[in-house]
């Protein structure tokens, strides 16, 4: 084979990764983007508090509770971010939040409110080009009323 024969070969092979590896426009993304973000900035700061209210209480039921609660929402936030990221939602390179973290707070107290965040969002998100990501926060939002409940027994 001829070297230009090769080098167009893999030239058209690195072309196609390329592409694979790009996400997904979707018509609507751009008009959800700021309150994802949002969903993904609250449930950032409830994975860390939520960690640091396991590692404070001494009451076995309630650890338990909150490391399977703060284990299950990494993933699911992983999840969410990935879903994000491929129909063009930029949070690689312009996303940004800030928070100070304290033990002296009570971060159980504020699922609620990242509850309500997220049922604002799964309205938002009901047509069907955004259903994988309105499907990972209801597994979420079940996630904080599974917490609650267990919470509540402990």
């Amino acid at each position: 084979m001829n070297k230009s024969i090769i080098r167009d070969l893999v030239k058209s092979q690195i072309n196609k990764t390329v592409l694979v590896n790009e996400s997904i426009e979707v018509e609507g993304g751009d008009s959800i983007e700021p309150m994802i973000k949002d969903v993904i900035s609250k449930c950032l700061i409830a994975t860390v508090g939520i960690h640091l209210e396991h590692w404070k209480t001494v009451n076995e039921a309630k650890h338990v509770a909150l490391g399977d609660f703060y284990t299950s929402l990494n993933t699911q936030l992983d999840s969410l971010a990935e879903m994000a990221m491929g129909i063009g939602i930029n949070i690689r390179y312009d996303f940004s939040f800030g928070y100070t973290f304290s033990t002296d707070m009570e971060f159980v107290e504020l699922l609620s409110s990242l509850r309500d965040v997220i049922t604002e969002a799964i309205q938002i998100t009901s047509e069907p080009k955004f259903q994988s990501i309105n499907d990972c926060m209801i597994t979420i939002q079940q996630s904080i009323d599974t917490l609650s409940y267990k919470l509540e027994l402990s």
